[in-house]
């Protein structure tokens, strides 16, 4: 399926992101994608702005994205702000 691409995420939080992180967000949507980094890193903060850009260009939610985590307290904390 293929969604139309309205640009890169621009938001007030975006200006903290990493390159790397931003290369996560900006991804093209229509592509899988496998995050894979150290702890402490910024790997849930760029899969929720990647899943704000998503909800933003009417990806339905069903669609959204699959998250693993390895402890409860990441886990937790990345539902709370998505």
């Amino acid at each position: 399926m293929q969604y139309e691409h309205i640009g890169p995420i621009e938001t007030e939080m975006s200006h903290s992101l990493t390159q790397e992180q931003l290369r996560i967000v900006n991804a093209p949507l229509d592509r899988h994608l496998k995050v894979s980094a150290a702890p402490g890193s910024g790997k849930s903060l760029a899969l929720r702005h990647r899943a704000h850009r998503m909800l933003k260009e009417g990806v339905p939610a069903s669609q959204l994205l699959i998250a693993v985590s390895y402890t409860h307290l990441r886990a937790h904390e990345t539902s709370l702000h998505l």
